[in-house]
């Protein structure tokens, strides 16, 4: 039996989405009094993703396995993608592009599985460390495959599927700017929570 790329992307996107909700679901419903709490004692409705899949059973087992494969699939697809790439792009400098494209997309999955399954209450420098590079990779990685989307465009006439790819392209950049404007937003609300011990104002870490 054999997949699709758009089936293995899609399903490697589906496991870490479905884990997440049964992990939160089950932590408010099982482990509420552990998964709620917060050091200042303030009101909180939803647990914090950490708290949520990476400190209680099953929740850890069930986060643990599902960003396993997710992992193992998104690898699979950064090796395809990167083959087919590197058969458009063959000049030396785009090599260069392309090899240091794929890397940090590796570095970018293994941070993402190191952060999965050492949770911060198991080894928190590591679980910390997993985090800072997860974030800084997945953003270079973002501006790399912008780049790389703009050198195939630059190589080829807008066919249909070019322009198709042309459309992608802006989708791509509209959804790093929200990334970056996500991440910016779950730091500052879980600083402020840290500091100032509002309620409601837990982030994402």
């Amino acid at each position: 039996m054999s997949y699709s790329v758009s089936q293995v992307s899609a399903l490697s996107v589906v496991l870490p989405a479905s884990a997440l909700a049964i992990c939160v679901t089950y932590s408010v419903a099982y482990h509420s009094d552990h998964s709620l709490a917060t050091h200042c004692q303030t009101a909180n409705y939803l647990p914090s993703i950490s708290a949520a899949v990476g400190e209680t059973s099953p929740e850890k087992q069930i986060w643990s396995l599902f960003l396993t494969v997710s992992c193992a699939l998104r690898l699979i697809l950064a090796m395809a993608y990167y083959q087919e790439i590197c058969g458009r792009l063959r000049r030396v400098q785009d090599c260069c592009l392309t090899g240091g494209h794929f890397a940090v997309n590796c570095l970018e999955l293994a941070a993402l599985f190191g952060l999965s399954v050492v949770s911060s209450s198991d080894n928190f420098p590591i679980h910390r460390n997993c985090f800072a590079i997860f974030l800084i990779s997945s953003s270079v990685y973002m501006l790399l495959h912008l780049r790389v989307c703009c050198r195939l465009r630059s190589r080829q006439k807008l066919t249909d599927r070019q322009l198709i790819s042309t459309r992608s392209f802006y989708i791509k950049l509209i959804s790093f700017g929200v990334y970056c404007l996500s991440t910016a937003l779950a730091v500052y609300f879980y600083m402020r929570h840290q500091a100032l011990c509002e309620r409601l104002s837990r982030g994402v870490p």
